[in-house]
């Protein structure tokens, strides 16, 4: 929530011009940017998940293919 000037100057007396304007800029980075950046973690942890579950999809079925070329590699071996 955003506090007015003269607000800021009620809670905070001692402030300078400078960091009052500091305070405020970080009161607008916290309402507006913050909320914005949690959604966006939301979605990259989201798109994180879904990678990680193709990835292990993939892992799998990469041992599956080991297994058949040792199989493969075993049969050949007794045809010999």
């Amino acid at each position: 929530m955003l506090i007015s000037r003269q607000e800021s100057v009620t809670f905070l007396p001692n402030l300078t011009a400078d960091e009052l304007a500091f305070q405020e800029c970080i009161e607008v980075i916290n309402a507006n940017l913050l909320p914005n950046m949690h959604s966006e973690l939301d979605l990259l942890r989201q798109e994180n998940a879904k990678l990680l579950a193709e990835n292990a999809k993939i892992k799998a079925k990469n041992v599956r293919l080991r297994q058949a070329i040792k199989d493969n590699v075993v049969k050949l071996t007794k045809l010999e």
